[in-house]
């Protein structure tokens, strides 16, 4: 069995369309720490948008072990190598949950905005790969 998951596309273009939008509001507007804070944020969410296109998809998994793509290479550890857990965490009054791969130097640590699925599936998933 093998399992893959990246980010959902739709969330994709909508960064790479709002840094389009604020790079022209950047462009026609007067206002100078306007113009500022407007191609701060086109950057970021040019950036956002090339890093999903990149890292895809972002987290597979099979029986041989996981691997995780990242913009510029990608990890990947046999299953005796890594550790899955799903951490549950507070942050600003909401509850998140994340999925954490511990190998023995490196921790990743993947959201449902990496992934584009809940993480509570996703480990359940990793976890039936595993055994």
């Amino acid at each position: 069995m093998t399992a893959s998951w990246a980010p959902k596309i739709e969330i994709v273009v909508l960064a790479a369309i709002g840094a389009v939008v604020a790079a022209v509001g950047a462009a026609l507007v007067d206002d100078r720490p306007g113009r500022v804070l407007l191609v701060v944020a086109s950057s970021m969410l040019a950036l956002g948008a090339a890093f999903g296109v990149l890292a895809r998809p972002r987290l597979t998994a099979d029986s041989t072990g996981v691997r995780v793509r990242g913009p510029l290479r990608v990890r990947q550890w046999s299953w005796g190598e890594v550790n899955v857990r799903l951490v549950h965490t507070r942050r600003l009054g909401r509850d998140t949950v994340s999925v954490e791969l511990d190998a023995e130097h490196d921790l990743v640590v993947l959201n449902w905005l990496d992934l584009g699925a809940d993480p509570r599936d996703v480990a359940d998933t990793l976890l039936a790969i595993r055994t």
